[in-house]
């Protein structure tokens, strides 16, 4: 018996592999930039922060996926997870959204998405983020009538 336990010849066949599937490996992680979806991150339009994953899909591809199939399980959470975003990490509310239906963030989206389609989805996130928040400061400064 050679090392590790094995068979001189069975030895020499494992490294075989090992050595085989390293190239393997060392080619996919050369060429993964190659094939990686350019569209997956970036700045945003304005440059002010990197959006990455389905903020970049643009309003337009929103209102298409909607048309075809209803909904977009992917964009409807990135858009839900750019809100919770915001209310772990920026000062201010920290319970935007509490209460509010996936079927009126739906609404709230297409709508916005139909007045700009050109618009990348991370800025309809940004407008919702916008407009629950001055929703929630006016909530805050009314009086409480008993």
């Amino acid at each position: 018996m050679g090392g590790y336990g094995l068979e001189p010849s069975l030895r020499r066949v494992c490294i075989r592999g090992f050595r085989s599937m390293r190239r393997r490996v060392f080619a996919l992680v050369l060429l993964a930039p190659v094939f990686w979806p350019a569209s997956g991150q970036s700045l945003d339009q304005n440059e002010k922060f990197l959006a990455l994953g389905a903020g970049m899909n643009s309003c337009g591809q929103w209102t298409k996926a909607r048309v075809e199939s209803g909904v977009s399980i992917a964009d409807e959470n990135w858009i839900q997870g750019f809100i919770s975003s915001h209310n772990h990490y920026a000062p201010g509310p920290n319970d935007l959204g509490m209460g509010m239906k996936l079927d009126a963030l739906r609404s709230w989206v297409d709508n916005y998405c139909s007045q700009h389609p050109a618009d990348l989805l991370v800025f309809a996130a940004e407008a919702l983020v916008i407009e629950l928040y001055q929703a929630a400061a006016t909530l805050k400064t009314k009086p409480l009538l008993l």
